[in-house]
């Protein structure tokens, strides 16, 4: 089956006060069949906001998308209202995301690096990375970094003050 998620936080939280530092990893597991879904981390709404925060430490997301012959594979989704990632004044944000990269699964698709809908990812006086690298899916959609749109919800990545942001994407291979 699918929705193998290496960490999820749906209406949840992971925070640090003060100077501490959040570090979140995770790995999508394997699907077998149509199964898809299995993302490296799953941030999502919904009626409550899930947060990944601190109160000025740095925060660091890492996710890999796990492998099935379904896709949808996402290595960092972050989705729905309210759902953030987040360092209060001077800490740093990095996310990096990679999608399925398996091979030989020749009817995947869409396996992002980094998809936002409808959440925000944001730093303030310090710097802001996102990077994604797209896997491998001969359907295609295997963007590195996606915004997509969660109507009304705006999907963000943002800067506050002195805050530099870099986004850096990678598509990856399909023929779809």
């Amino acid at each position: 089956g699918g929705s193998n998620v290496g960490v999820s936080l749906a209406a949840a939280e992971i925070s640090a006060g003060g100077g501490g530092v959040v570090v979140v990893q995770g790995t999508g597991g394997t699907g077998t069949g149509t199964s898809d879904s299995n993302f490296g981390v799953r941030v999502e709404g919904g009626g409550t906001p899930a947060l990944i925060t601190s109160a000025g430490g740095s925060v660091t997301v890492t996710g890999q998308g796990g492998a099935s012959p379904g896709g949808d594979n996402y290595g960092v989704y972050v989705e729905d209202g309210g759902t953030t990632i987040r360092a209060g004044s001077g800490g740093a944000v990095s996310v990096t995301g990679t999608g399925d990269t398996s091979a030989g699964l020749a009817t995947k698709a869409d396996n992002v690096g980094v998809l936002v809908r409808g959440g925000t990812i944001e730093a303030e006086d310090a710097a802001l990375t996102v990077t994604g690298t797209g896997g491998q899916g001969d359907g295609g959609g295997n963007s590195g970094v996606e915004l997509a749109t969660r109507a009304p919800l705006p999907s963000i990545i943002r800067g506050i003050g002195t805050a530099t942001v870099t986004v850096q994407g990678s598509g990856g291979t399909g023929e779809g």
